[in-house]
């Protein structure tokens, strides 16, 4: 196994394959070149591979030789219009389970998977995969996931007895298997997504999340060391806010957080004092956390709990930027307002401007 976070050099992929790995890993970005040595796709050991490469071309040799290939994940890449004419994974016949992660698939209008023993794909913040056709040929798929958050329409051919998740860009879902598989989804979804610097999520995250059980307890060792932005949107309910401070508070380095409240056609939502909700995480302050947006802020009880809670726990908070529900009268406004810079005094030091 070999684990990177400098750049990769070839001689290092090389050693790797020459001992016959089974699982290999690599994180980071290959030094000198946008593309793979070759040799890793003639590893007749390998068993599970792991790409999160930066900015490399992936592109495929014309003989592969993975035989006993399990599992593959790519995070990041860049698939080569080389191979667009091609069913890209047909090449692994012991491929069982199959994950791609912030991939650059643009150059796709034809995404063909073709496998008899794959057991799970999931498809998740990959750019361009809204305009592919996904062509599934996976008698043996048993789960499905793809999320998608653009505004163009994507066409899934999906076999029916598969557990499936699909999220559109208007963050309609469409789930298909067991509570319990659905929270393991969510939790996996949630580690992998947030294994970058920046993301944005749709409020079906959120949602799921919060209907977990015991998501505290399941999420106890967790940490999310590489986000430093993140873009939330949730419903402003008592749940919904607490599941985010929970993820918050696991974002050790998270420094810009932009809270987007989503409300049925607009509407002010009234539901819940907040006043039960005044521990989110339990956990520690948010220490790097300097720049806070919240938009569509309708001021219930869970809204105003949430500004009173962040004020207070992030000694370094800098800006707290509140873009009020353009719903609310000028009398509504003027009073949250005024409670917010009451929750203020407990935090000079950090700059609050109203919208």
């Amino acid at each position: 196994m070999t684990y990177c976070e400098v750049p990769i050099k070839h001689q290092w992929v090389e050693f790797a394959i020459q001992h016959n790995v089974q699982k290999f890993v690599l994180h980071g970005r290959v030094c000198g070149t946008r593309n793979l040595p070759n040799s890793i796709f003639s590893c007749r050991s390998l068993v599970k591979l792991e790409l999160f490469l930066h900015e490399l071309v992936l592109s495929w040799p014309e003989t592969i030789q993975l035989p006993n290939l399990k599992k593959l994940k790519l995070k990041f890449l860049l698939l080569s219009e080389m191979i667009t004419g091609q069913d890209l994974f047909s090449n692994f016949p012991a491929l069982e389970k199959l994950s791609m992660y912030f991939c650059n698939v643009a150059f796709f209008n034809i995404l063909s998977i073709s496998s008899s023993r794959l057991m799970e794909f999931t498809m998740s913040a990959c750019l361009g995969m809204e305009s592919c056709l996904i062509r599934l040929q996976t008698p043996s798929l048993s789960k499905f996931i793809y999320t998608c958050w653009d505004p163009r329409e994507s066409v899934l051919q999906v076999p029916p007895c598969a557990f499936s998740l699909v999220v559109d860009s208007d963050d309609s879902c469409m789930c298909r298997g067991s509570p319990n598989e659905l929270s393991r989804t969510a939790i996996k979804l949630t580690r992998e997504l947030f294994g970058t610097s920046y993301i944005t999520t749709g409020r079906w995250l959120i949602q799921y999340l919060s209907m977990v059980p015991n998501l505290p307890r399941q999420l106890a060792s967790v940490r999310y060391n590489h986000l430093l932005m993140l873009n939330a949107s949730l419903w402003p309910v008592a749940r919904h806010v607490k599941t985010l401070m929970l993820l918050v508070s696991k974002c050790p380095i998270l420094s810009v957080l932009s809270i987007n409240f989503v409300t049925p056609q607009g509407r002010i939502v009234n539901r819940g004092s907040g006043g039960y909700i005044a521990d989110y995480d339990g956990g520690g302050d948010f220490v790097d956390l300097n720049d806070v947006t919240i938009e569509n802020f309708g001021g219930n009880g869970t809204e105003m709990m949430l500004v009173r809670h962040l004020l207070a726990r992030a000694p370094h908070l800098y800006i707290m930027r509140i873009k009020m529900n353009p719903l609310l009268d000028d009398i509504d406004v003027d009073l949250k307002i005024h409670h917010i810079l009451e929750y203020w005094k407990a935090s000079p030091g950090a700059n609050i401007m109203f919208d």
